[in-house]
């Protein structure tokens, strides 16, 4: 979701941003040869996370930031469904590094144009004010605030 908070009395941390990248399975590269431009995409079947317009990413890379538009196979409105069905061989999809991370170390995808990436957005922890805070609320908000940051960065 895009846009700003309505003004409130929660406190809000940023954890970081998150960034999409394009992956298919390597039986999908088998079958077919891999996009080597945005422009090859229309030539692809593609795995969409939402179903129509939704599909248009504005992607940054070497040259600059693109727009490309998928033509989804199938979508869905669930990242471990793109996720699944990315992995099954459907076509090449978006995932949150996050998301693709497991998958790519274990081989099961591949990354598709590695020098692009498109950021989705912040994360943010929200969480009312209490003073003072809830010791489990405090040390589940350090604990995130150490760790989601990595969990975010593919680097």
């Amino acid at each position: 979701m895009r846009g700003s908070l309505p003004a409130s009395s929660l406190i809000a941390k940023k954890l970081g941003p998150v960034n999409i990248a394009f992956y298919a399975s390597p039986q999908y590269a088998a079958r077919r040869e891999l996009p080597k431009r945005l422009e090859d995409f229309h030539d692809h079947d593609t795995v969409g996370f939402f179903p129509g317009d939704a599909n248009v990413f504005s992607l940054t890379g070497p040259t600059g930031t693109a727009k490309v538009k998928l033509e989804p196979r199938v979508s869905g409105t669930d990242f471990f469904f793109v996720r699944e069905a990315i992995v099954a061989g459907l076509g090449i999809g978006p995932l949150p590094w996050f998301a693709a991370r497991h998958e790519l170390a274990a081989g099961r995808v591949v990354r598709v144009l590695p020098d692009h990436q498109m950021t989705m957005g912040t994360l943010y922890l929200v969480y009312p004010p209490a003073k003072p805070l809830p010791p489990k609320v405090q040390a589940f908000t350090s604990h995130l605030r150490e760790h989601v940051p990595r969990l975010l960065d593919p680097a």
